[in-house]
């Protein structure tokens, strides 16, 4: 698959100030609540207590709750949210990871929780119960509590515009990719099913699998993609929570690697270089340590050329079986800069 050559328009990079929030590893988070103290004093003389105030009038027949009207106030839109899966399929399928089924009630809990979002004011995976429009508290839990089922893998990406400019669809699964968490988010191998959603400036993503296979499997999902063209320059680490390389900024775009859930990867060595020969210096995320034991991933500590094509090659292990590595990618002349939300 390769990326659109359309560039972006100048008043969209201009105005996008993006946040991105990945939770690879959906568990659950117990809610908890506060209690209110009071303190007395020697008693007083008090006049008689006024008459309790006569309770507030009932709603007029065929008024809705106030707090439902809040919760529902977006619209859900199916249509929209099977394309974004469909375009992440074909991401998905250029990368060589297994392909997505739409699943509507997936949509709904993660609308649910942008919805929750922007009604509270708040940019996490986490929700907290006695607020309004509380589904659950974790992405797991939001599955249960929304009849998606108990998942064997659920997992949620986020991403939050400001500046007053509502990315695409593509627009905010491009943002996702061109990060590290993210990415590996999208193109996990144990996805089976998706939903996406978004309102105002908010743009949310559910993956999972009501089961995760557990039979060997030597598939490798590559992002960049071998032959893949108009691949960024930049990434900018300080975007995504956690910081992934926190010691810099702006650095190049990153290579990843991710294998199924059940394996364990091992890099036995990588190396990228340049059109002209010349070895890029890389930091390596590691699976283990870094990341989870099935993930890795390379970043130029520096941004890459502008139209360069450039040489991945890595030797891995996948359960101890050897795999070389070796594929090609081209950059674009830009560097898809994005700002972090203020």
């Amino acid at each position: 698959m390769a990326r659109s050559n359309t560039p972006r328009g100048e008043a969209w990079r201009n105005a996008l100030r993006v946040t991105l929030l990945a939770l690879a590893a959906a568990g659950t988070l117990a809610a908890c609540g506060g209690g209110g103290g009071g303190s007395s004093g020697p008693a007083a003389p008090t006049p008689a207590p006024a008459p309790p105030p006569p309770p507030p009038p009932a709603p007029p027949s065929g008024s809705t709750d106030p707090q439902a009207t809040l919760c529902t106030q977006f619209s859900k839109d199916l249509a929209r949210s099977e394309a974004g899966v469909n375009y992440l399929n074909t991401v998905r399928s250029a990368a060589n990871a297994p392909l997505l089924t739409h699943n509507a009630t997936i949509t709904d809990v993660i609308h649910r929780h942008v919805t929750y979002l922007i009604v509270n004011n708040e940019f996490t995976h986490y929700q907290t119960q006695g607020k309004p429009c509380f589904l659950g508290a974790a992405p797991a839990d939001r599955f249960v509590a929304g009849s998606v089922g108990n998942y064997g893998f659920a997992s949620e990406s986020l991403a939050g515009v400001s500046g007053g400019t509502q990315a695409s669809d593509r627009d905010a699964i491009d943002l996702k990719l061109d990060s590290i968490y993210h990415r590996f988010v999208l193109l996990a191998a144990e996805a089976r099913e998706a939903g996406v959603s978004g309102a105002n400036t908010v743009y949310g993503l559910n993956v999972g699998a009501r089961t995760v296979d557990t039979a060997p499997s030597n598939r490798v999902v590559l992002w960049p993609f071998a032959g893949q063209g108009n691949v960024p320059t930049t990434f900018f680490s300080d975007l995504e929570q956690p910081d992934p390389v926190p010691e810099r900024g702006e650095v190049g775009y990153p290579i990843t690697v991710n294998v199924a859930p059940n394996m364990t990867l091992n890099v036995v060595n990588a190396r990228l270089v340049d059109g002209a020969g010349n070895v890029v210096e890389i930091k390596q995320l590691l699976p283990g340590r870094e990341l989870a034991r099935n993930q890795a991933a390379l970043v130029p500590l520096n941004p890459l050329a502008e139209q360069t094509t450039y040489t991945v090659s890595m030797r891995i292990q996948i359960n101890g079986m050897t795999q070389d590595i070796a594929y090609s990618f081209r950059t674009s002349s830009e560097k898809f800069r994005l700002e972090p939300r203020g």
